[in-house]
């Protein structure tokens, strides 16, 4: 299946810290709880990660017994943590680019009141 960016920053997350919250990873990629969860079930689904209550975590090959294909694509999914950091900082960025000043709006009402 393909993966978008945000998965594959996801996936890379949850490899580098073991496990991880659904709020963590929210707050880290800077969505929402339910785009996250939604993510996360499509990467379980694939046996790519493992979902708990209220977090995920990388499969564990001495835990569950992983088919060779599961393993052989949680190891072509090795990102480079740097990327996974420059990723989620792009994405906060094109996310704060999209906010409007609290003084623009303050301006565009009074300019109204004022009409």
């Amino acid at each position: 299946m393909n993966r978008n960016p945000r998965q594959l920053t996801l996936l890379g997350a949850v490899r580098a810290q073991g496990s991880v919250t659904v709020e963590q990873l929210a707050d880290a990629l800077g969505v929402t709880l339910q785009t996250v969860r939604r993510d996360v079930q499509r990467l379980a689904d694939e046996g790519l990660l493992t979902r708990f209550h209220g977090g995920v975590r990388v499969p564990s090959s001495t835990i569950e017994n992983m088919a060779h294909q599961q393993r052989e694509s949680l190891n072509a999914l090795r990102v480079p943590s740097s990327t996974i950091e420059n990723m989620a900082h792009q994405q906060r960025e094109s996310l704060n680019a999209l906010r409007v000043p609290s003084s623009t709006i303050e301006n565009m009402a009074h300019q109204q009141r004022e009409s």
